[in-house]
């Protein structure tokens, strides 16, 4: 792959071209550490990146213990009770 493939898959490409007005923007990032298409690596990465360009407050990155790559349980009732909270709470509700 090339210099220039690599840089069109790679999020931070997007990220340093995009954000522009970016003082409301929060991030929220959840991967599974049973992910074997997304090493837990490239999240953190992610995580360090977003948080270099927004500040330290406004991502949040959550581990799910034993999730794999678009785990089911994401998307359980359980779950997205859950981040709807979280949404809630960070939109000021």
């Amino acid at each position: 792959m090339t210099a220039e493939e690599l840089a069109r898959i790679n999020p931070h490409t997007y990220i340093d071209q995009s954000l522009k007005d970016s003082s409301q923007l929060q991030v929220i990032i959840h991967h599974g550490d049973a992910d074997l298409l997304v090493s837990r690596s490239n999240s953190l990465r992610l995580e360090e990146h977003l948080r270099e360009k927004l500040g330290p407050e406004q991502v949040n990155l959550q581990i799910y213990h034993n999730f794999k790559h678009a785990d089911d349980r994401f998307y359980s009732t359980e779950e997205l009770d859950r981040l709807c909270g979280e949404l809630h709470n960070l939109l000021g509700g």
